[in-house]
């Protein structure tokens, strides 16, 4: 058909992912379509190139345009990511010619790109230390009249590495129906009156 624009990614399916209020670091700032972490105090930041279950995984993703709050007591609803949940994005390859959704790519794993604040599948740390996320299906398979495989940053379905999702990021709390929900370790203490 003809090269694609990288956009920022989707969900296609949910599986076990939930909107989570959550708190934000000071300072961050985002789009829909962003990947997100916590940080070692449990506050939520975008990702960037190369996080990876050592930089402290890959939890979250945005669903709205979220301005730098000025503090880091504000939540925001974002959707708590699971294992099952599958993403549409573009793939990116420093080589633009080399960033081509074929059935090679399907069942690798690659990192993440993020240029201009867009997110996108990173061919370049393919089954790396810096892996995130896993190839499930290319564009060709789902959209065969608008996806070719000879598509310059082609479309692919993808889900985040079960490693990326576990990273421990340290300790935090989000705000659930009303109340604190402690995960991994809760930062906060919830009392009853």
């Amino acid at each position: 058909m003809a090269n694609k624009t990288k956009a920022m990614p989707r969900i296609v399916v949910w599986g076990d992912a939930e909107v989570k209020r959550v708190r934000i670091l000071n300072g961050q700032a985002w789009s829909p379509g962003e990947f997100l972490r916590a940080n070692t105090g449990g506050l939520l930041k975008t990702c960037v190139t190369g996080d990876d279950a050592a930089a402290g995984g890959i939890g979250y993703f945005s669903l709205q345009t979220q301005a730098d709050p000025g503090n880091s007591t504000t939540f925001e609803n974002v959707v708590k990511i699971a294992n099952n949940t599958i993403f549409e994005g573009n793939l990116h390859h420093d080589s633009a010619a080399s960033a081509v959704a074929t059935t090679a790519v399907i069942g690798q794993q690659y990192g993440l790109d993020v240029t201009s604040n867009v997110h996108t599948v990173d061919m370049d740390e393919k089954n790396s230390a810096n892996a995130a996320f896993e190839v499930t299906e290319i564009g060709n398979d789902y959209n065969e009249a608008e996806d070719l495989q000879t598509d310059q940053y082609g479309h692919v379905r993808f889900k985040v590495l079960t490693t990326v999702l576990e990273a421990a990021p340290g300790t935090f709390c989000c705000w659930d129906n009303g109340r604190f929900a402690a995960h991994y370790h809760c930062c906060c203490r919830i009392t009853r009156s």
